[in-house]
């Protein structure tokens, strides 16, 4: 569209300085020099390529950027995993037998009632916590299933 030529008309009228009324109509062409419009349109073309790469770039940027985040979360959720194995494996278990002697000693008179019921009260913190875990864990593979759905 550039390279076609362009015409424009015009037309006013005026008093000049101790004058009578005068009237002037200007013609306007453009016509385009080939070797000048050349060059624009050349570098226009170069202009627009380096920004589609520069697109394409930023395209590339958030495809790694989503790669991260579900690599990321695929890393938590594993570690929350494991976590959650060892408090069902190892740590709750070890509350309970703990909780199951101070009332067996209890039971048999060589043990308080306080340090039963402490027994107790840290068994259910730590359920409390291993809940939080699971919550916290069962966050991320939400956040993991949204993630690879949306990519």
């Amino acid at each position: 569209m550039k390279s076609s030529p362009e015409f424009g008309v015009r037309a006013r009228n005026y008093f000049p300085y101790g004058g009578s009324l005068m009237y002037s109509v200007e013609g306007m062409m453009t016509i385009p020099i080939a070797p000048w419009s050349a060059k624009g349109f050349k570098s226009e073309g170069k202009s627009m390529g380096l920004e589609i790469e520069a697109m394409e770039q930023d395209k590339q940027s958030m495809f790694n950027m989503a790669n991260q985040n579900v690599t990321m979360l695929l890393i938590k959720m594993n570690s929350a995993n494991k976590e959650l194995d060892n408090y069902t494996r190892f740590v709750i278990p070890a509350y309970k037998k703990s909780l199951d002697a101070n009332i067996l000693s209890y039971k048999q008179n060589t043990n308080d009632l306080f340090m039963t019921l402490l027994a107790y009260d840290d068994l259910q913190m730590t359920e409390l916590d291993y809940l939080m875990q699971l919550s916290s864990y069962l966050n991320i593979q939400a956040e993991y299933e949204k993630e690879v759905q949306i990519r």
